[in-house]
């Protein structure tokens, strides 16, 4: 017998019935069960950080509903896949929290809340006493917690009341949970001892952690991930008046963090927290800096990491080169750095921007003539990754090679290359040897480029170069100008067809000596970055 039909509406309301009908045949049938499963995931799926969004009634009756309500094999498929049923948020109606319980029967849940929980109360649905709803919901399977709240409130207190709901039976969760996401959940420096001894990745705000971080990482927590992050609008982590840091105090060992991230902080309080912490090369540190107003991005790195920055054999500059068109975007300048054959590990700085990026170009300019300076020259370099908007003029780009002898890897995403073509030609070096002479890899890929003008920088070096110092490995993209399919319709007159085969059939060449000019040699089909619609690069 068919179930009842439910109006979606009222699907939030009743999850155990959720709306069902048969339209008939299952035109998935051929599917594979556990291609179902994947496509199921992909449509349920919230990523930890983001659980508050569970909050709306909506969400899980448009998710979980639509599936259960297709046809029955979906919704047979659904209900014995326990992974589908692993989040909950406590603001939910009893009974479609208990209906996720019952149906996820792993070993694991991972649970939101927020104040509202307070106002909930999980009053029995019958209210008569009687039945399963009368029960304390169990959750001592929760592995991962998210936190919410307003107003701000200590986690010494957070415990007092979650503790003292009357239908929530945490079984000793809140001391064994593994991962913490929290917002407005104060973390003083006397609350530490109260977190649980297996908790290794903390997601938490750092004004909620205050002046005691070196505290906070110097407690016998055995994190992997600790990320203590301030929303920008805040204007950054607060340094105290009349701060004195004490001496004395031992240094923090880092060796059990893989990654400490902490921001948005002013160069300052960096350059406070960074000289009392050691860590191995296996720890990378993770900054966001809120640069003073009118500062530059390279000027803005904390005065404690610039000589290691100038050290630096690995460099990464990100300049937001898929969302150029976007205002507002989350970190508008990216500098990654490291040096692991001298014992340092990686370095992540994102920077923010002024007026909403209207001055962005102006500021990528600046980035890259500092980089020609001597205050912020990389002369170690063995790779570079140069992932901007735009590159600079080809007479910028060879005063930043020249002294990078000892480069092997460059990767560039861009708009287009041309500039770096013309650096990478004999005649932008003055001694006779072509610049960077000991690069074997350049990847492009995204890039937009000429073939012909790529082709003869590579014979050109190549000629000049000993076979074991020639480039090796070529990475580019074939944008859809070059690609076979866009050059089969010519246009009507004879001579621009004949133009057109010519065009094609000299493509055709030029990638096939491209090809032979290196031993590894990657032509992915895509799109340029220049190619791509404002929407795909939005998003």
């Amino acid at each position: 017998m068919d179930e009842p039909q439910i109006p979606l509406a009222e699907a939030h309301i009743n999850m155990d019935i959720l709306p069902f009908h048969d339209p008939g045949p299952d035109l998935t049938l051929p599917l594979p069960t556990e291609l179902l499963i994947e496509i199921f995931t992909l449509v349920t799926y919230t990523k930890f950080e983001d659980l508050q969004d569970l909050v709306e009634p909506d969400y899980y009756a448009c998710r979980w509903g639509n599936i259960l309500s297709t046809c029955r094999r979906w919704r047979e498929v659904a209900i014995a896949t326990p992974s589908l049923w692993t989040s909950i948020h406590l603001s939910w109606p009893r009974h479609v929290i208990s209906t996720f319980l019952e149906r996820n029967t792993g070993s694991h849940i991972d649970v939101a809340l927020n104040e509202d929980i307070l106002e909930a109360a999980f009053d029995p649905v019958d209210g008569d006493g009687d039945g399963d709803d009368d029960f304390p919901l169990a959750l001592g399977r929760m592995e991962r917690l998210n936190i919410c709240w307003d107003p701000l409130i200590g986690y010494d207190e957070f415990l007092d009341v979650v503790h003292g709901l009357p239908h929530i039976n945490w079984e000793g969760s809140l001391e064994r949970f593994t991962a913490l996401y929290s917002r407005n959940v104060a973390m003083r420096l006397n609350m530490v001892w109260l977190l649980p001894r297996n908790l290794r990745h903390v997601n938490i705000r750092c004004s909620d952690v205050s002046i005691h971080i070196l505290n906070f990482l110097s407690s016998d927590l055995t994190l992997d991930t600790l990320i203590l992050h301030e929303d920008l609008d805040d204007n950054s982590i607060p340094i105290p008046p009349n701060l004195i840091w004490d001496p004395n105090a031992p240094i923090v060992d880092l060796s059990l963090i893989k990654q400490l991230s902490i921001g948005w902080c002013h160069p300052e309080f960096f350059d406070m927290i960074y000289p009392r912490l050691t860590r191995p090369v296996t720890t990378e540190l993770v900054f966001s800096i809120n640069r003073h107003e009118f500062s530059t991005v390279l000027t803005s790195i904390p005065l404690s990491c610039l000589d290691f920055f100038r050290l630096s054999t690995s460099l990464s500059i990100h300049c937001d080169p898929h969302n150029r068109y976007s205002t507002t975007p989350t970190y508008p300048f990216i500098i990654q750095c490291s040096a692991l054959d001298m014992g340092v590990g990686p370095f992540h700085f994102n920077f923010n921007e002024w007026e909403g990026g209207e001055n962005r170009s102006e500021e990528l300019t600046h980035l890259y003539h500092e980089l020609t300076t001597s205050q912020y020259s990389c002369n170690h370099l063995t790779s570079l990754n140069l992932s901007t908007t735009n590159l600079p003029y080809a007479t910028i780009l060879i005063k930043l090679f020249e002294p990078l002898i000892s480069l092997h890897e460059l990767i560039v995403r861009t708009l287009d290359v041309g500039p770096l073509f013309v650096a990478l030609e004999l005649r932008a070096s003055a001694s006779g040897v072509p610049l960077c002479p000991e690069l074997v890899s350049l990847d492009i890929r995204k890039s937009q480029f000429n073939p012909w003008e790529l082709l003869d920088v590579l014979r050109e070096r190549h000629q000049l170069h000993l076979p074991n110092r020639k480039l090796k490995k070529l990475q580019l993209t074939v944008g859809a100008q070059f690609r076979a399919k866009d050059l089969r319709k010519p246009k009507k007159s004879a001579k621009r067809r004949k133009n057109a085969k010519q065009r094609k059939e000299g493509l055709a060449v030029v990638f096939r000596e491209l090809k032979n000019e290196v031993e590894d040699y990657n032509a992915e089909e895509g799109l340029w970055l220049s190619e791509e619609a404002l929407e795909d690069v939005i998003v």
